[in-house]
C-alpha cells in the first residue's frame, strides 16, 4: 500500500511538472532578460520604484507575463536583487499566477467575459489594499527599519562624504513618509502634531546634506545631535501617542 502511494506521488508528481514547465521557462527567461538587459536600475524603473504606480505596474507586469505560481519565483528573486520594495513584489506576485494571458483565456472559455474583468477588477483592488499595507509598514516597523538608515546617514555625515550623507538620508526621509502613512492607515487619522515632527526632521535632513557639501563640519556635528533629538521625539510620538 505504502509503496503504491508512493509511485501515484512520484506520477502525479512529475505529470504536473511537466504540464508546469512552459510556465517555469518562461519565468526563467523573463528574469534573464531583467537581468541582462534591464540591469538593476532600469528594473526598478519599469516596476515604477519609489512612485505611486508601482503597485499598478506590478499589477499590469504580472497580467502580461504567462507564469504560473512556479514561474513567478524567479522573477521576484531578480526584484528582490533590484531592490524593489515588498509591496511591490508582493503585488507581482499575486496578480501573476492569477491573471496571466494564459489564465485569462482559459477562463473566458468557463464564464463570460464580464465575470473574468470584474474578477480580475476585484483583485486590483486586494492587491493594491494588501500591497499598501506591506509596502506601509506599521509604526514600530518603521521605525525599526529607519535604526539602519539614520546610523548610515549620521556615520556619512561624520566623514563629510556628501554622496553617501545623500543616499542615506533619502532612504531615511523616505522611511519617515512611509511611517506617517502606515500609521494612517492603521489608525485611520494622523494628526498634525505627528506630521510636524516627520516634517522637522526632514528639514533637518535636508539641511544636513547641504552644511555636508559645503564642508561645515561644526554645523554638521550641531545638526547630528539636533537630528537625534528629533528622531527620538518622533519615534515617541509615534510609539505612545497615537
Amino acid at each position: 500500500m505504502a509503496e503504491m502511494m508512493f509511485w501515484g506521488f512520484l506520477v502525479r508528481f512529475l505529470v504536473s511538472l511537466i504540464q508546469a514547465s512552459p510556465f517555469i521557462l518562461v519565468g526563467f527567461a523573463a528574469a534573464a532578460v531583467l537581468r541582462r538587459f534591464f540591469g538593476y536600475e532600469e528594473t526598478r524603473k519599469l516596476f515604477g520604484e519609489g512612485t505611486r504606480s508601482a503597485l499598478f505596474r506590478a499589477w499590469v507586469i504580472g497580467m502580461l507575463l504567462p507564469v504560473c505560481s512556479l514561474g513567478a519565483i524567479p522573477v521576484i528573486r531578480e526584484m528582490r536583487r533590484a531592490g524593489i520594495r515588498g509591496g511591490t513584489i508582493l503585488a507581482f506576485a499575486m496578480s501573476g499566477p492569477l491573471f496571466n494571458p494564459l489564465s485569462l483565456l482559459y477562463g473566458l472559455t468557463l464564464s463570460e467575459p464580464i465575470a473574468i474583468l470584474s474578477f480580475a477588477a476585484c483583485s486590483l483592488v486586494i492587491v493594491t489594499i494588501v500591497g499598501c499595507f506591506a509596502y506601509y509598514p506599521s509604526p514600530d516597523e518603521c521605525l525599526e527599519a529607519m535604526t539602519d538608515t539614520r546610523i548610515g546617514a549620521m556615520s556619512a555625515a561624520l566623514s563629510m562624504d556628501h554622496t553617501e550623507t545623500k543616499y542615506w538620508s533619502e532612504r531615511y526621509d523616505d522611511w519617515t513618509r512611509r511611517l506617517e502613512v502606515g500609521g494612517y492607515l492603521r489608525h485611520g487619522e494622523l494628526s498634525d502634531y505627528h506630521r510636524w515632527k516627520a516634517r522637522l526632521l526632514r528639514e533637518q535632513l535636508e539641511t544636513l546634506e547641504h552644511e555636508v557639501e559645503d564642508g561645515e563640519r561644526d554645523e554638521v556635528t550641531k545638526l547630528i545631535s539636533r537630528i537625534s533629538r528629533l528622531h527620538n521625539r518622533m519615534s515617541h510620538a509615534f510609539r505612545e501617542e497615537f
